[in-house]
């Protein structure tokens, strides 16, 4: 989802039997490359805290947390971290 030069991501999946493969990556390049094609200069999104798979991805595609939105996850009892991507 775009608004003007600010993009949030809403959901990137692998399924579980073709995680570290490279294919996240690959999703998350094309990404940001679509994303900045769009004028898009800052994404952000939201993680599950106890994701460190997820959490390495987004850091590897130059994410840095700016934030903790607590209990984000309800149902898990689980807290958020906000990342941000700025081009």
């Amino acid at each position: 989802v775009a608004v003007m030069d600010e993009g949030d991501v809403v959901k990137v999946a692998v399924a579980k039997k073709s995680q570290n493969q490279g294919i996240g990556t690959m999703l998350m390049d094309e990404l940001i490359r679509t994303a900045a094609d769009r004028g898009v200069t800052r994404l952000f999104l939201e993680v599950r805290a106890g994701n460190p798979g997820a959490i390495h991805l987004y850091k590897k595609s130059g994410f840095v947390q700016t934030g903790i939105r607590k209990n984000y996850y309800e149902e898990l009892g689980e807290d958020a971290l906000v990342m941000m991507r700025e081009s």
